[in-house]
C-alpha cells in the first residue's frame, strides 16, 4: 500500500513538472516573435526579394525644385531608412544627397510619405535621365524620368531608360576624365616651359575662354527648340507614340502665335495630345517645352 502511494506521488510530480516546461518554453516563443515584429532592419540589409517587395515613387513639382516621396512596404519587417542616403545621380561624380534629415522606419505592410525630400534640385537635375539610389548602386530605388513628374521602382527594367542613364552617365564620367587629362597636361607643360612674356599668357588664356565658349554654345544649341514643330517633335521622340496628335495652344495676349509666357516671362511652347480645341485650353493632355529642350508634362504655370 505504501509503495502504490509512494508511486502515485511520484507520477503527479512529473506531471507537474512537465506542464511548467511546456509553459515556460509557450512563454519564450512568445516573447521572441514580439521581439522579431517589433524590430526594425536597415533597408541595404534586406534581400534582394525582399527588396523587391519595397515600392518607391519619387514625385517632383512642376519647377523641379521639390521631389516628395512615397514608400510602399510589403515585406514583414519594419525597414529603416536615412534620409541624407538618398541620393540622385547622373553620374560617378554627380550626385545629389536628399536635403532632409533624420530616419524613419516603415512598419510592414504599410505605406510612409515623406514631404521634402529634395528641396535642393532644379530643372537641370531632370534635363538628363537620372539614378534615384539608397547609399550606394547596389541600393537602386527608380530612374528619374524626363517627361514624367512621378518616377516608380517600377520603372527599373524600362531598357529605354536603362540605356539612357548608362550612355549619359559615361559621356559624363568621360568628359570629367578628358577635362582633368587637359587640366593635369596643361600644369605639366606650364611647369617644364620657361616663363614668357605676360602677353603671350593673355593671349592663351583668351583663346581657351574662346574655346570654351564655342564649346558651351555648341553643346546649348544641341537641344535647342526654335519652334512649335520642334516642340512636337521632341515629344513624338520621347513617347514615342506616332498614333497620337499634337499641337501647340496658341495665346493671343503673348504677342506670338507659337510661344506663350509663364508665370516667370519666359517663352515656352504650349503643346496638346490627343484631344480638345487647341484654342481653348481645356482638355487634352499638355505638355510645356523650353527652348532650351527642357519638358514638363503640365501646362505651363502662368
Amino acid at each position: 500500500m505504501k509503495k502504490l502511494r509512494l508511486l502515485i506521488l511520484l507520477a503527479l510530480v512529473l506531471v507537474v513538472s512537465g506542464c511548467s516546461k511546456v509553459s515556460t518554453s509557450s512563454d519564450e516563443k512568445t516573447i521572441l516573435t514580439n521581439e522579431t515584429t517589433n524590430k526594425t532592419v536597415e533597408y541595404v540589409n534586406l534581400s534582394d526579394s525582399e527588396k523587391n517587395e519595397m515600392t518607391f515613387q519619387f514625385t517632383r513639382n512642376s519647377s523641379a525644385s521639390n521631389v516628395d516621396l512615397k514608400v510602399i512596404n510589403r515585406t514583414n519587417k519594419n525597414v529603416g531608412l536615412v534620409f541624407s542616403d538618398i541620393m540622385l545621380v547622373h553620374g560617378q561624380n554627380d550626385k545629389t544627397s536628399a536635403s532632409k534629415r533624420g530616419k524613419i522606419s516603415i512598419k510592414s505592410n504599410s505605406t510612409k510619405n515623406i514631404k521634402g525630400l529634395f528641396t535642393n534640385l532644379s530643372a537641370t537635375n531632370f534635363q538628363t535621365v537620372g539614378l534615384f539610389e539608397y547609399r550606394n548602386s547596389k541600393n537602386k530605388l527608380a530612374y528619374s524620368e524626363t517627361s514624367k513628374l512621378v518616377s516608380r521602382s517600377s520603372n527599373l527594367t524600362n531598357t529605354t531608360l536603362k540605356k539612357s542613364y548608362k550612355s549619359k552617365t559615361k559621356k559624363k564620367e568621360t568628359e570629367s576624365d578628358d577635362k582633368k587629362e587637359e587640366t593635369d597636361e596643361t600644369e605639366a607643360n606650364a611647369s617644364s616651359e620657361p616663363d614668357t612674356t605676360s602677353d603671350t599668357e593673355n593671349d592663351s588664356s583668351n583663346n581657351s575662354e574662346a574655346d570654351s565658349s564655342t564649346t558651351q554654345t555648341n553643346d546649348s544649341s544641341s537641344t535647342s527648340v526654335n519652334s512649335s514643330q520642334d516642340a512636337i517633335n521632341l515629344i513624338k521622340s520621347q513617347n514615342q507614340s506616332s498614333d497620337s496628335n499634337y499641337s501647340v495652344v496658341i495665346n493671343h495676349s503673348s504677342g506670338s502665335t507659337d510661344t506663350v509666357k509663364d508665370k516667370n516671362g519666359d517663352s515656352v511652347y504650349w503643346i496638346r495630345g490627343n484631344s480638345g480645341d487647341s484654342n481653348s485650353g481645356n482638355s487634352g493632355d499638355d505638355w510645356t517645352i523650353y527652348p532650351n529642350g527642357y519638358v514638363v508634362h503640365s501646362k505651363p504655370s502662368m
